[in-house]
C-alpha cells in the first residue's frame, strides 16, 4: 500500500520553499518536489499557503496553483492578488489550472494575461 504526505517545507537556508509530495510503499520511501518558491515569494507562500495533507485533494491542488501563480508575480502586491484569486476559484477552475501548471510550460504566461 502506497502512502503520500504533501507538505510545504522550508529549506535547510529558509530562503526556499517546496510542495514536497513523501511516498512510502513497498520499494521503500522517495521524496518528489512538485514546486519551488524563492525569496518573498517564499514568506508568502509560508504565510498564506500552509498546509499538510495526505491525499491529493481540493485543498492541495489549490495550494499547487497558489504556489505556481506566485512564481509568476512580479512584486509582492501583485503576488497577493494573485493567491486572493486562487482562493475564489471554483473547484473545476482549480484542477484545471492545475493541470495546465503540471503539463505546459508557459502557463504562467497565461495565468498573467487573465488575471493580472
Amino acid at each position: 500500500m502506497r502512502n503520500f504526505n504533501h507538505t510545504l517545507t522550508r529549506s535547510k537556508s529558509g530562503k526556499t520553499v517546496f510542495l514536497k509530495v513523501d511516498i512510502d510503499d513497498r520499494f521503500g520511501q522517495q521524496t518528489m518536489k512538485f514546486s519551488a518558491v524563492h525569496g518573498w515569494r517564499s514568506k508568502m507562500a509560508l504565510k498564506h499557503l500552509f498546509f499538510e495533507r495526505e491525499d491529493w485533494d481540493d485543498e492541495v491542488t489549490r495550494k499547487f496553483v497558489g504556489l505556481e501563480a506566485l512564481k509568476s508575480a512580479r512584486d509582492p502586491h501583485e503576488g497577493l492578488i494573485f493567491i486572493n484569486q486562487v482562493k475564489e476559484l471554483s473547484k473545476f477552475e482549480v484542477h484545471f489550472w492545475a493541470s495546465k501548471f503540471l503539463s505546459e510550460s508557459k502557463t504562467s504566461r497565461a495565468w498573467r494575461s487573465f488575471y493580472s
